[in-house]
């Protein structure tokens, strides 16, 4: 399959499933703010979640090694 397709998988001409690639997995925070907006988010953030975003980012600098099937 190339990048991007789709596949329909019929049974009797009627279609069953569709199988394509998965929507991207990593998102900026500052697109997941802007989503969420979007959609009407009120939620607010705290004035401490940047330090602690950035704390936990300074916590796991080793680089992500996610399984072969990923």
């Amino acid at each position: 399959m190339r990048a991007g397709a789709e596949v329909v998988i019929e049974k009797d001409a009627l279609p069953v499933a569709v199988v394509k690639p998965p929507e991207p997995v990593l998102r900026l925070l500052s697109e997941s703010l802007r989503l969420a907006r979007e959609h009407g988010s009120t939620a607010t953030l705290d004035g401490g979640f940047a330090k602690d975003v950035e704390a936990a980012i300074e916590c796991h600098r080793e680089p992500l090694d996610p399984p072969a099937w990923d």
